[in-house]
């Protein structure tokens, strides 16, 4: 790999980890909703539109994390290959930072947000627009779906914070191979 394609994945991972966390507070929106005044025909759209647009945000977050090769050889170019090779400690080195300053975003709307659900927990919900009271209020699924995508974004910022391990080992590991099938000829269409 050279540093243009480690540049262009690494450009690539990012915009796939914004769009799977765009996906979690898509796709657990419906569920907040449930507690206004809409009519029933507006929540049904509602839901079919936020499915819609939850499996296309989780595609294209699949595709950047995971099938970005063909991307990253559009983003860099033919002339990148006779740049000089990386070591691996730089791919490595630099997937860790990222995805640690991904993380380190994202933990700082997890814990605001978390802030407000806890206190509910043990005061009671703090709920605008609702009409609902006491253990009603805070089994009401708008707290519930808010706390739980809360309780996601932060284990995935934490995962992230760690520097994403499993993914790295994946990512180097699919580097590795291919670059030895590229020395063993069996990659060259001649």
């Amino acid at each position: 790999m050279t540093r243009p394609h480690l540049i262009a994945k690494l450009i690539l991972a990012a915009i796939g980890i914004r769009l799977f966390m765009w996906f979690i507070s898509i796709a657990s929106s419906p569920f907040i909703r449930l507690e206004t005044r809409y009519p029933h025909e507006f929540l049904s759209m509602s839901f079919i539109i936020t499915f819609a647009e939850s499996l296309v945000l989780l595609a294209a977050s699949m595709i950047f994390l995971f099938r970005s090769d063909g991307l990253m050889r559009m983003i860099v170019g033919p002339d990148a290959d006779r740049c000089p090779k990386i070591d691996v400690c730089w791919v490595i080195a630099s997937f860790r930072i990222m995805f640690c300053l991904s993380g380190l975003l994202m933990i700082y709307s997890c814990i605001m947000s978390l802030f407000y659900y806890i206190p509910t927990i043990f005061k009671g919900p703090i709920l605008p627009y609702t009409t609902l009271q006491g253990q009603e209020a805070l089994l009401s699924p708008k707290l519930l779906a808010g706390g739980f995508k809360s309780i996601v974004d932060c284990v995935i910022a934490i995962y992230l914070i760690f520097g994403a391990p499993h993914y790295i080992r994946w990512q180097l590991r699919k580097m590795l191979v291919k670059e030895s099938n590229q020395i063993s000829g069996v990659g060259k269409h001649e």
